[in-house]
């Protein structure tokens, strides 16, 4: 079927099918074997590891801190340096790192922080003005002398 021509003197377009299953992008520009098996080495990956930190050693170069999500291995590495079986560190930045192999990359975000304390409600603008009111009256209770009742203030 792929050698028909159809009404208008073109192909079929299932002769194209060849050429579609190449991936523009890639330099060998070979058709992936198995799509699904690339995807599954991704998804291992991802699984496997997880990016906990990005710090700065001493000569000032970046270093990833990696764990794994299952085990107890801990890994810093630099770039360059390999991070699992074909998967070395290719780019480390300030919240993400960059692993790849031969044909493909795979992004490591870090996660992000865990949220602060939720904030103090305002107060109240009335409790303001009582709280500051009390301070007055008892500031004035305390000087020597004054005799104060603490009415002055309250009718003021």
């Amino acid at each position: 079927m792929a050698n028909e021509i159809d009404a208008a003197g073109f192909p079929a377009i299932d002769a194209f099918d060849g050429i579609v299953q190449r991936p523009l992008f890639h330099a060998s520009r070979r058709p992936k074997a198995d799509q699904e098996a690339e995807a599954g080495n991704n998804a291992e990956i991802l699984e496997t590891w997880r990016l906990t930190g990005v710090v700065f050693n001493d000569e000032g170069a970046p270093v990833a801190l990696f764990a794994q999500r299952q085990g107890e291995e801990k890994l810093r590495l630099t770039q360059g340096m390999p991070l699992d079986s074909g998967w070395d560190v290719s780019v480390i930045a300030a919240d993400h790192v960059v692993v790849s192999n031969v044909d493909e990359e795979v992004r490591f975000d870090l996660w992000e922080p865990r949220p602060a304390a939720p904030p103090e409600p305002p107060k109240d603008r009335r409790r303001i003005i009582r709280e500051a009111l009390d301070e007055k009256l008892e500031e004035k209770e305390q000087q020597p002398g004054s005799g104060s009742t603490g009415d002055e203030i309250n009718e003021k």
